[in-house]
């Protein structure tokens, strides 16, 4: 139970409008995926610790006469430290013999 009482702030959403953005801006952002994980730069220094690291958990689209948005949902990137994966075991990552906890 180490882990859990590290609440961690969450960003729900991120909007992003497409219209004033290059178009390697644009195919950047709509390259995402769910399950991708996104850092957010240039974020105020007031931000809280961790929100910069998130995880999409949904996209959403919404197109107008002109505007063209894109909304994630997101999470925060799960870990000990705020911002920072693990300890957890992770597939294709950590090795058996190593330090990464194994949740189960």
């Amino acid at each position: 139970m180490q882990y859990y009482t590290n609440v961690r702030q969450r960003m729900p959403q991120l909007t992003l409008n497409l219209v004033p953005r290059t178009d390697v801006e644009c195919w950047r952002i709509l390259a995402r995926e769910i399950g991708d994980r996104i850092s957010i730069t240039g974020a105020p220094a007031s931000w809280p610790d961790g929100v910069t690291e998130l995880v999409i958990e949904g996209i959403t689209h919404r197109i107008g006469q002109d505007v063209r948005f894109v909304v994630w949902n997101t999470a925060p990137v799960i870990g000990t430290a705020a911002g920072a994966v693990g300890p957890w075991f992770r597939l294709d990552a950590s090795r058996t013999d190593g330090t990464d906890v194994v949740p189960f």
